[in-house]
């Protein structure tokens, strides 16, 4: 079994959790790597944590999640 969670056209695409809703994007898809070949057992995928560029987003956008969390 060799599970895909992205492929090739997903970079730039959301990387959500969800437990509840709404649901929440943690990151961005960064980098995709090949489909799997025969004997590979995982495939390792990249994603860029967006925790680090939100008060940059919250500044840009106006859009500030974790004020809006701490209500």
């Amino acid at each position: 079994m060799c599970p895909v969670s992205a492929t090739s056209g997903d970079s730039g695409g959301p990387l959500f959790f969800i437990r509840d809703e709404p649901y929440v994007q943690l990151g961005v898809t960064a980098a995709v790597n090949p489909p799997c070949e025969k004997g590979t057992k995982y495939v390792h995928n990249r994603f860029v944590d967006l925790r680090r560029y939100l008060p940059w987003i919250c500044t840009i956008t106006g859009i500030c999640p974790l004020e809006q969390h701490a209500k």
